[in-house]
């Protein structure tokens, strides 16, 4: 079983968890620790490392559909990923725990709101997208949807293409 089926295959059902509701700050911090996106992580700091020197070599597969990544070096984006994360390697360190902060994490979450709320009440044209093999589509599905209902306006570029949860093989319907 590669990678991905593993961890497709570990995913949980679908439910309604996925959908905007209200919750504490309090329970927003134990979820994102709960749920593996914040403590120590499942990406090692290898596999940090690795995909690092990847990105700066300029590999297809790490340049997250974007130009000029290159121009930077590993020390330059372990630095950022760090300032994003709140947890900096001991120097010279080359493997062991990658920690992230939950705090953040909401930080982060925060401005995404505000900016997709800016694009609301501007009723921007939007294309949600990920990288990610599996997982997130069932998210973006959601976010995608309650754009549309705030009034963005959702771009498909390949059309009505139905994308699929590869552990369930249903299809993730479009709005």
């Amino acid at each position: 079983m590669d990678v991905s089926a593993a961890h497709a295959a570990s995913l949980p059902e679908t439910d309604d968890h996925w959908r905007p509701g209200d919750h504490t700050r309090e329970e927003l911090l134990r979820a994102t620790v709960e749920g593996g996106m914040a403590g120590v992580v499942s990406h090692p700091l290898d596999n940090v490392l690795r995909h690092i020197q990847r990105m700066c070599e300029g590999d297809p597969g790490f340049q997250f559909g974007l130009s000029g990544l290159t121009s930077f070096s590993p020390e330059q984006v372990l630095a950022l990923v760090a300032d994003a994360s709140g947890f900096t390697p001991a120097e010279g360190a080359t493997d062991g725990a990658f920690r992230v902060e939950a705090e953040r994490i909401l930080a982060a979450c925060a401005a995404a709101g505000d900016r997709l709320a800016e694009a609301c009440r501007r009723r921007e044209r939007m294309i949600i997208a990920t990288g990610h093999p599996i997982g997130l589509i069932l998210l973006y599905s959601e976010l995608a949807g309650e754009l549309e209902r705030r009034g963005v306006e959702i771009l498909r570029p390949l059309g009505a293409a139905h994308d699929r949860v590869p552990r369930r093989g249903r299809d993730v319907h479009r709005r």
